[in-house]
């Protein structure tokens, strides 16, 4: 049966070797690494950790795989959804911050990133647009479909066994399930081409 578990386990609340026994599945949420409780703004989804302190995707998996979990009972949950943060400047990174809303995908990919100037972390590999209103900033983190196409190619090459989607029907539909998402799917894990069944 499958076993979901934190990101990651700082309090070691979780005996991996116990659990490999009866799991054959581990389901890891990799998303909400920057706690949207929180105050300070930060990448929602940092593929890679900035410094040794910070968590990550691949930090996750690295001290899972430590404690002895094998890459191919791993499925890696991906969120479809960003963090908006409300500042007084626009610092995107370990900045203090309110939390403002959270907002999909395709409102960031279609919407976000075409009013406002895209800008990318190169340690996150995630996108970020930042706007002001109200003599206030908002500062928006979330994942893209070339994002997405970057974790995808983490997945397949540390032969991770699953990937997995939060909150995907409540954000992806119409035009750009077709035209974007499940083609992408189709092609880093499938080895059939996409189809469009209706």
């Amino acid at each position: 049966f499958p076993v979901t578990i934190l990101s990651v386990d700082v309090n070691k609340g979780f005996s991996i070797k116990d659990l490999k026994g009866i799991a054959d599945r581990f389901i890891i949420f990799a998303f909400d690494y920057n706690d949207f409780q929180g105050v300070f703004c930060a990448p929602s989804a940092p593929m890679l950790s900035p410094n040794s302190d910070a968590y990550s995707m691949d930090r996750s998996y690295n001290f899972y795989v430590a404690q002895g979990m094998l890459p191919e009972t791993i499925t890696m949950v991906l969120g479809m959804y960003g963090q908006q943060w409300v500042m007084d400047q626009p610092n995107p990174i370990n900045a203090k911050a309110i939390f403002g809303r959270t907002f999909s995908i395709f409102d960031f990919e279609e919407d976000m990133l075409v009013r406002f100037k895209p800008n990318y972390d190169d340690k996150a590999f995630q996108y970020y647009s930042t706007y002001s209103m109200g003599g206030k900033w908002m500062v928006n983190w979330c994942e893209n479909i070339y994002s997405i196409s970057i974790r995808s190619d983490y997945i397949n090459n540390k032969k991770i066994g699953g990937i997995g989607f939060w909150d995907l029907a409540q954000t992806v539909s119409g035009n750009e399930t077709l035209t974007k998402f499940w083609p992408l799917a189709y092609k880093k894990f499938s080895k059939q081409e996409y189809r469009d069944w209706e």
